[in-house]
């Protein structure tokens, strides 16, 4: 992952074998970080002899290797309506969830994009399955709908490089990002360009809003719901499971975005980028 000295693209040889690599091992990698977060690291020792390891991942793997970013359904399906010429596109199973088996989401969640499709394709054939575009933004929304977190990311982020390869849809339970950013406090993936908005007047305390949010950000406090703006990160999962409309997405302010970011240890900071 130490290609320091380019900016990869898509067509990236380089970008591509590197990708290749992590497809194949990417499962027995889940399960040991997973085994890290969730066992050694919850006591003070564990973190004393593990938080170089952690961070040594973090600064390399996720900090030149892969970078995410959260996003609404809508958001997501307009990128792919703006991605140009014969899109490739194959869901398959979730690495985190075939690697922790720490929850009962949905499996057939991970979209594989562009060259990711065809290198997860090819290395998983009877796993993966080609869709189309329209099929890809159904299923986000459904997978949305249901909870989960859409999250696009980057491979390869080496010199600015923010191409991407995966549309996964993440749970508390088992995403190793959520997890390494809520357990060891590292910056692993940004925050969405909006932010969770109620509307006092329409919220009526249902309380079913607070069931869907992965990241906690929600409470009923004297029958009405209260968002932590430092909680939220816009997966807008809310938003389409409000009974009464109460909930939208707005743009997050600056100010919100950057104590987010702050509150993380950082290692790269990708402060302006677009992916593409």
């Amino acid at each position: 992952m130490g290609l320091f000295h380019f900016k990869p693209g898509e067509k990236s040889v380089l970008r591509k074998m590197a990708l290749m690599l992590y497809a194949r091992f990417e499962i027995p990698y889940v399960k040991l970080n997973y085994f890290i977060l969730q066992g050694p690291y919850r006591n003070r020792i564990g973190r004393l002899l593990f938080s170089p390891l952690i961070y040594v991942n973090v600064a390399l793997m996720l900090g030149l290797g892969q970078h995410g970013k959260v996003m609404t359904g809508d958001e997501l399906a307009n990128y792919l309506d703006s991605v140009n010429g014969n899109l490739l596109i194959a869901v398959g199973s979730c690495r985190c969830r075939l690697g922790t088996k720490a929850c009962s989401c949905p499996m057939k969640s991970d979209i594989t994009i562009k060259t990711g499709a065809a290198i997860y394709k090819g290395l998983f054939e009877e796993d993966y399955e080609v869709i189309d575009k329209e099929k890809a933004k159904e299923l986000i929304r459904s997978f949305n709908k249901q909870g989960l977190v859409p999250m696009i990311y980057a491979f390869c982020v080496v010199g600015g490089s923010f191409t991407s390869f995966v549309i996964c849809n993440c749970c508390k339970h088992s995403c190793i990002p959520i997890l390494a950013q809520r357990i060891a406090n590292v910056h692993v993936f940004d925050p969405g360009d909006y932010i969770a908005y109620v509307d006092k007047e329409k919220c009526k305390g249902c309380g079913e809003c607070i069931e869907v949010c992965q990241f906690d950000a929600r409470r009923l406090k004297d029958g009405e719901i209260e968002v932590d703006p430092l909680a939220c990160y816009g997966c807008g999962a809310c938003a389409l499971n409000c009974p009464n409309n109460a909930t939208t997405m707005v743009k997050r302010p600056e100010s919100v975005r950057k104590a987010q970011l702050s509150r993380l240890t950082s290692f790269w900071r990708h402060e302006h980028y677009e992916i593409n």
